[in-house]
């Protein structure tokens, strides 16, 4: 990354013989760039991701971002942990300075920087805002006020700074100090001053009265040796007595001395205060500008800034190393744990695979997903959101497992790191097979049993990890993984099968390094079961704090289905587990719960209160009853297909209306199933011709009826139409539960037969805050006009 174009256009030429231009050269070189680190907008998209996945390794950190109405970044205060517990060990010195940052966006880079014990600089606090003004500094101080008390808690706190005009706005309400002004400075001739003292540029000097004499230095109580200086010491010299005007500061040096070493004394050694003396600045008297104010707490000021300019530099080059630094090591710790302590020889001689994965992208609806505070045991955000709020490590060593449990939904998310799978010891059909070829096959010889030792982690050598040993016993498994009312659980059944193995013994055909999550499906083939795996894969993607989109592995034999376009799209790759020749040793696998155990499955029998909104009113006033994590989730699919995630994208008329009437012609949630099956009404052909006609003759608003045969579309096309559609038409099994995925304004309209009384619908409609109606029937024939009748009331409220 660090040749020039030039040195890229060398390079190219001696190997290949091939002269490229210089701007050729310089785009390669930003594309390799972009390749590595990605792009600027992906870094600002996903910087509450990043920060989300150091809080999760580093908890004490703490950390402010502020964005615009519309979610576009603008500022960012961040601490790190050790540096807050490290404030009170160190000098009552504190050091603020800016520095401009390069790149596409610009910025600052605001610092607050400290002196330990051994004079060494000790960063504190570090912001990223759009210049250096009195807003940002303001901002910054208040929230070092806020998020770090101990600061402002400080006495006899010495702060070195330029004195810009927003420090000095913000002393005052974040760290209580009084900035003095020279208008209100009187100094009398015996050099004692009625408000406070203080030394100041020679312009900023104000003659007060011509029988007083400026006087820049006095005796100061408790310091017997300055006590001593006479006044004519430190004075004046003037071309003429009678000009009080006229007079100079010709004693800066000696004054410099004299206040700092007196204030100084009390933090400072001998050594440090020398640090602040003029000769180590090498400027003239008359350049120096030092602005002392004190308060009862004996809090000072220093200003110098062309003399602490080359000071200055190296301090702000060290802040940045050291802020770059800890950036890196903040990453580079996510997969401390997942690394080998030293490389085994199965490791080397595995083949490793390395592939880019899929960046999270931009989600309006995303909310941070951290457990501080906890959620309460009933509310939405326990059962939607990040409710995996008890971290339970069963293992660490080597190898390491650990689980996060929900007392909500009785289910854990665990992860593991070094963990093997030995796909010969799992009993189940290959999967991924083109249905003609696997006709006649049961469903059940397609899930999952496991052997003992299907599942292998590296143990440490203690007696808790002896070779072969469970690595979970029934009373873990009991407590955060119950059996429930699964009958088959294929996921407690995996954990079951795991065996410990002893260090450097982790044998190996394959190594992959990238995060990947294992999951095993029931009803592959049926729309809301799979949208409740896809839900548990998410969740389990950002209760980890995965940093970007994870590899996908089929634990299980199905065949391949059309609904596997979507799992495709969502996650960085897909794979089956039998696909693999050999051993597979995962260095981080996440083992995601089935969809019976989330929230949209037991939703339809257990009882709580959830209303769906926006991110923008719960980041406005939280609720517990109150939840936008589905439509975070349909956010989520819609961006995987490429479609916008906002809604503002969708440019049409407030006049033109799409009406998708969603259609059951082939059942797909048994794909085994020869020929058409009777669909849920039985005069579909029929209603779906009178809304067409219906349509067809409004005069007020253009109503486009769009024929939903979801079995006949693909699954982008599918979330395509839901996306464009004002209102959704539909009975159960036709394809409703693409709701999730539905804009905040799609208003449903749901048949329901007499045979289908499901709450399936009415459900995805409340969590997602969306418009529901129903039309209840005896049997399975509707009425065409019943339909047109509630359509045209539909239509009126969007102003047809």
């Amino acid at each position: 990354m660090d040749l020039k174009p030039r040195e890229i256009i060398g390079q190219i030429e001696a190997k290949f013989n091939i002269k490229v231009s210089y701007m050729k050269a310089w785009d390669a070189r930003r594309e390799a760039v972009k390749i590595v680190f990605g792009s600027w907008e992906e870094s600002y998209r996903t910087i509450n991701l990043f920060m989300d996945a150091i809080v999760s390794s580093m908890p004490d950190i703490v950390y402010k971002i502020q964005t615009s109405e519309n979610y576009r970044f603008e500022r960012m205060f961040f601490s790190f942990g050790p540096s807050i517990n490290g404030w009170n060990y160190c000098r009552p010195i504190l050091c603020l300075d800016d520095t401009f940052l390069l790149g596409k966006y610009r910025g600052t880079l605001l610092t607050a920087v400290r002196i330990d014990a051994n004079n060494g600089l000790y960063p504190l606090a570090f912001a990223i805002v759009e210049s250096e003004c009195v807003d940002s500094w303001v901002w910054f101080l208040s929230q070092m006020h806020i998020l770090i008390p101990v600061v402002s808690t400080r006495t006899d706190l010495c702060i070195i700074s330029d004195m810009h005009a927003g420090l000095v706005r913000g002393y005052c309400p974040s760290i209580n100090i009084m900035p003095m002004d020279p208008t209100y400075v009187r100094v009398d001739g015996r050099g004692k001053s009625d408000t406070d003292w203080a030394l100041y540029h020679q312009s900023s000097i104000r003659l007060w009265d011509s029988r007083r004499a400026y006087i820049v230095a006095w005796e100061i109580p408790g310091q017997d040796y300055y006590s001593k200086l006479a006044i004519s010491d430190i004075g004046f010299s003037t071309n003429s007595t009678t000009d009080p005007s006229s007079r100079r500061l010709i004693s800066a040096d000696i004054a410099f001395r004299v206040l700092i070493g007196a204030r100084c004394a009390a933090c400072c050694e001998t050594s440090l205060c020398t640090y602040f003396h003029p000769s180590s600045f090498k400027l003239a008297p008359s350049m120096l500008t030092v602005v002392i104010a004190s308060t009862g707490a004996e809090k000072i000021i220093l200003r110098s800034p062309t003399a602490m300019v080359r000071r200055r530099r190296a301090l702000l080059i060290r802040s940045i190393i050291f802020l770059f630094v800890l950036n890196s090591l903040s990453l580079a710790f996510y997969f401390f744990l997942h690394s080998p302590t030293h490389p085994t020889p199965e490791t080397l001689n595995s083949s490793v695979t390395t592939t880019s994965l899929k960046p999270w992208p931009f989600l309006p609806s995303f909310l941070p997903w951290n457990t501080s505070p906890k959620p309460p045991l009933r509310s939405c955000e326990a059962y939607f959101g990040n409710g995996f709020s008890r971290r339970i490590d069963a293992h660490g060593g080597g190898g390491w497992f650990r689980c996060f449990y929900s007392a909500t939904l009785r289910s854990s998310i665990c992860e593991g790191g070094r963990l093997r799978m030995d796909p010969s010891k799992i009993k189940m059909s290959v999967g991924g097979e083109g249905l003609k070829s696997v006709m006649g096959r049961r469903e059940e010889e397609e899930l999952p049993e496991f052997e003992s030792g299907s599942f292998e982690v590296e143990g440490d050598g203690s007696e808790g990890s002896r070779v072969g040993g469970r690595v979970l016993d029934e009373e873990f498994l009991d407590r955060y993984v119950p059996q429930g009312a699964i009958h088959f659980h294929t996921m407690r059944g995996l954990m079951e099968s795991m065996r410990f193995v002893e260090p450097g013994e982790l044998q190996c055909s394959q190594w992959i390094e990238e995060p990947t999550i294992l999951v095993t499906r029931f009803e592959y083939a049926n729309l809301f079961h799979t949208v409740t795996d896809w839900y548990s894969a998410y969740v389990s993607s950002r209760v980890t704090g995965l940093p970007n989109r994870p590899h996908l592995i089929f634990v299980d034999g199905h065949c391949k289905a059309p609904l596997e376009e979507t799992w495709e799209a969502l996650f960085s790759s897909v794979r089956y587990a039998k696909h693999f020749t050999g051993s597979v040793c995962f260095r981080h696998a996440i083992l995601s719960p089935l969809g019976y155990e989330t929230a949209m499955f037991k939703g339809l029998s257990e009882s709580f209160i959830c209303q769906g909104t926006s991110a923008n009113n719960l980041r406005a006033s939280p609720e517990n009853q109150k939840t936008a994590r589905l439509s975070e989730f349909g956010e989520m699919l819609r961006a995987a297909f490429g479609f916008p995630t906002d809604e503002i994208s969708l440019k049409r008329p407030s006049t033109v209306h799409n009406i998708l009437f969603v259609r059951r012609e082939d059942y797909l949630a048994h794909p085994r199933h020869i020929g058409k099956l009777e669909p849920r009404l039985s005069n579909e052909p029929e209603v779906f011709t009178a809304i067409h006609n219906w349509a067809a003759n409004h005069t007020k608003c253009s109503l486009n009826v769009v024929n939903g045969l979801f079995a006949h579309m693909s699954m982008k096309e599918q979330i395509g139409a839901i996306y464009e559609a004002s209102v959704v038409i539909g009975a159960h099994g036709a394809g409703l539960t693409h709701l999730v995925s539905a804009r905040s304004k799609t208003i449903a309209l749901e048949i329901i037969s007499s045979q289908y009384q499901r709450p399936h619908f009415s459900l995805i409609s409340q969590w997602k805050g969306l418009e529901y109606h129903a039309i209840n029937l005896a049997g399975s024939y509707v009425r065409p006009e019943m339909v047109i009748d509630e359509l045209s009331s539909i239509v009126r409220s969007l102003g047809c």
